[in-house]
């Protein structure tokens, strides 16, 4: 119990601070706030799609494919359909296979497959970069294969050690103090 405790401390930790980042917007501030050394975040762009008469038969396939020219060393894209008539459609281009975090986002008018505007990666501060780091820290993936294998097997450590914990607590409960066995006064007589 004490010594899986002491040899996961550093890891668990990173990962119970990186899961805090999506239950508290305080705590995903603090963390943007480390990381770019500044409190306010840029100014996000906000793009919209415009319905036009001209509308592209296939917005969709000529915004993939300008996705495609744009980041032609990308190993996977991400489609992001537009949520309301005035959302763009957003494209992600990830340079690695297994993490979330170096991605260039595009936005394209989802009416006409136009590009609207682009977010590159290098772009970004440190704080954003950070925070956009947060998924791959908290799962293991950063570390590609070997760094999600410890991420589970500390995941899977400290689940343990409040059964572990109760179980000595249980057993020190069960250890009572034995009762000393009372040592019979012994009258010593002695004689002159």
């Amino acid at each position: 119990h004490n010594v899986l405790g002491f040899y996961v401390v550093i890891i668990a930790l990173i990962l119970a601070l990186t899961g805090m980042v999506y239950s508290f917007t305080w705590f995903n501030a603090a963390v943007y706030a480390a990381g770019s050394l500044s409190v306010t975040p840029p100014a996000m762009k906000m793009y919209q799609s415009t319905a036009s008469l001209e509308n592209d038969t296939h917005p969709l396939d000529k915004a993939f494919l300008t996705a495609i020219e744009k980041n032609p060393d990308a190993k996977r894209y991400m489609v992001s359909l537009p949520a309301a008539a005035q959302s763009p459609l957003i494209i992600r281009a990830y340079h690695r296979k297994e993490v979330y975090f170096d991605a260039n986002t595009l936005y394209f008018d989802q009416y006409s497959g136009e590009p609207l505007g682009t977010q590159l990666y290098k772009d970004m501060n440190n704080g954003e970069k950070l925070i956009m780091m947060n998924y791959d820290l908290h799962v293991g993936s950063i570390g590609g294969l070997p760094g999600k294998i410890i991420a589970f097997l500390v995941s899977l450590v400290c689940a343990s050690l409040p059964v572990t914990g109760f179980i000595i607590w249980l057993g020190k409960k069960k250890k009572k103090a034995k009762p000393v066995n009372s040592i019979r006064s012994v009258k010593r007589v002695v004689t002159i």
